[in-house]
């Protein structure tokens, strides 16, 4: 179980940040089970996430993300993103998509955008296991990126 994440700069002998709260129980033992290096909030500097749920029927993975700050030269816990399931970027649109699986038979789509630093919702879906579209899609935000 992942209790300690240094974090290093290339050619460092000495870490620049340690991490040591993952937000719930890590479910793998292997780094590469638990960790996504990539661009959370389209910012230009690769965000660290770290899986600490994998659960549900449909095996849906949640993750803490810490959000690069160039300014402080290091990540940053950023609660929000906590509550997305499985999230996909579209990096053409700026925006993480989360979809979830919430009973028997139905899923919840959430899009959202980064504002000024900020995650905002752009647009809720439900949809059974058809594809077919439950309660209408709710619209939130204006969708745009920073």
């Amino acid at each position: 179980m992942l209790k300690r994440l240094e974090l290093f700069r290339e050619g460092a002998n000495k870490s620049f940040q340690v991490i040591t709260w993952f937000g719930g129980q890590t479910p793998f033992n292997r780094p590469e089970d638990l960790l996504e290096i990539q661009d959370m909030n389209f910012d230009g500097y690769r965000d660290l996430g770290i899986q600490y749920s994998r659960g549900g029927s449909a095996g849906q993975r949640y993750y803490t993300f810490w959000l690069y700050d160039p300014r402080k030269r290091g990540f940053f816990l950023i609660e929000e993103l906590k509550s997305l399931c499985d999230p996909v970027r579209d990096v053409t649109k700026h925006r993480l998509t989360s979809t979830c699986k919430e009973g028997p038979d139905y899923y919840v789509t959430e899009t959202y955008t980064f504002k000024n630093g900020r995650l905002v919702a752009a647009e809720l879906k439900e949809t059974d296991l058809s594809g077919r579209e439950l309660r209408g899609t709710r619209a939130g935000g204006d969708g745009g990126d920073e």
